[in-house]
């Protein structure tokens, strides 16, 4: 499952700050805030959906996970730079999408950064 895997790469890598990048509602970002906080991580959510974040942001308070989540919200160009201020790097990047998918792009516009 995706699940599994996403959560064997943060076991194998331990990274400081992930990057969710059109992260949705924000399932992704709760299962890894869960693994990252035990080492002092950081999740940075960015998605232009303001229901979506307006959901992911009820999520991640339920589930307590607000100090270990940041989101943001509007087109990745106009996030980036905000999320890139809150630290130094980014040790992985989630990538989401469907049939309309942006992957290059958007890694593209991580990477600038």
């Amino acid at each position: 499952s995706r699940a599994a895997i996403l959560d064997e790469a943060l076991g194998r890598k331990r990274p400081r700050t992930i990057l969710d990048i059109r992260g949705g509602v924000g399932f992704a970002a709760l299962r890894a805030a869960a693994q990252v906080q035990h080492w002092g991580g950081q999740v940075l959510l960015v998605e232009s959906n303001p229901f979506f974040v307006a959901a992911a942001r009820s999520i991640l308070e339920l589930a307590g996970a607000t100090h270990v989540v940041r989101c943001f919200i509007g087109q990745l160009d106009e996030c980036l730079p905000l999320a890139a201020q809150t630290r130094q790097t980014v040790d992985l990047v989630l990538l989401h999408g469907g049939a309309d998918s942006q992957y290059v792009a958007d890694l593209e516009q991580a990477e600038e950064l």
